[in-house]
């Protein structure tokens, strides 16, 4: 995840889950979801990641990897 993770240190286990379950398809999924609420509500939609244990830590890095991505997950690369 380059510079956004610079001085962060994450168990390879936890990557590799991670670019399992993006590389499944579930990537492009959400992004063609996220991009038509957009559509249907006229800008930004609220997204709230959460997950527990496992989950959790699969939730933060997918949370840092839209931070890092949000020009290709978000319309116009909106943050809010």
């Amino acid at each position: 995840m380059g510079d956004l993770l610079k001085d962060c240190k994450v168990h390879r286990g936890f990557l590799t889950i991670l670019d399992g379950l993006m590389g499944s398809g579930a990537e492009t999924y959400l992004i063609e979801l996220l991009n038509s609420k957009w559509d249907s509500v006229g800008g930004p939609v609220p997204i709230v990641i959460t997950g527990h244990s496992l989950g959790a830590a699969q939730a933060t890095l997918m949370a840092l990897r839209m931070k890092k991505n949000c020009d290709k997950w978000f319309k116009k690369g909106s943050t809010t």
